[in-house]
């Protein structure tokens, strides 16, 4: 007889369950308006993509990095280049066996490039976030990656303000300016 009881409240359990899944899949239905069907090329099945939770950023940079971006560019044009958003992986390759390069896609500030393209130094601006232990230790990962990879990193604190001759005395030790 417990038996027969188990199956019961089993049985009824899963249908309770497959209808919360379906409530749950109607309501996220009605919620997402804009959806795509596409097609891959790979395997000619069809994704859906949901873009309900993506918008356009108002600006590629903050207002504080464009005012710096605005600074550095003005002291090292028209002699080299200035990137701003660069990812490691970009300007680092990895000289190991190993295939993963996570720690390649963290991205810096700014990256000054010759006119060759040769990454030369790399600039991160810093507030007081950077004093988080988490942001501390993303920086310290950051630093160890270019002191490796023999790439000098400049760190720009913005408690010094976006000031020209503070920015043209911490580049100088890398660039002719």
């Amino acid at each position: 007889m417990e038996i027969v009881i188990c199956v019961i409240v089993g049985i009824i359990s899963f249908f309770v369950l497959l209808a919360i899944v379906y409530k749950l899949r109607a309501g996220s239905k009605n919620k997402t308006e804009i959806t795509e069907t596409t097609t891959t090329s790979v395997s000619n099945e069809n994704v859906k993509i949901d873009y309900t939770y993506y918008v356009k950023k108002k600006s590629y940079l903050t207002d504080c990095e464009k005012e710096f971006f605005r600074v550095i560019k003005s002291l090292v044009y028209p002699n080299y280049i200035v990137y701003p958003q660069v990812p490691l992986s970009q300007i680092i390759e990895k000289d190991s066996t190993d295939r993963y390069q996570n720690e390649l896609y963290r991205i810096i500030d700014f990256c000054i490039f010759s006119k060759d393209f040769e990454p030369l130094v790399c600039i991160e601006i810093n507030d007081e976030t950077h004093h988080q232990k988490n942001r501390y230790v993303r920086d310290q990962k950051v630093k160890n990656i270019l002191n490796q990879a023999d790439l000098p990193i400049v760190t720009l604190w913005t408690s010094f303000g976006v000031k020209t001759e503070y920015i043209k005395e911490r580049l100088r030790k890398y660039l002719k300016i």
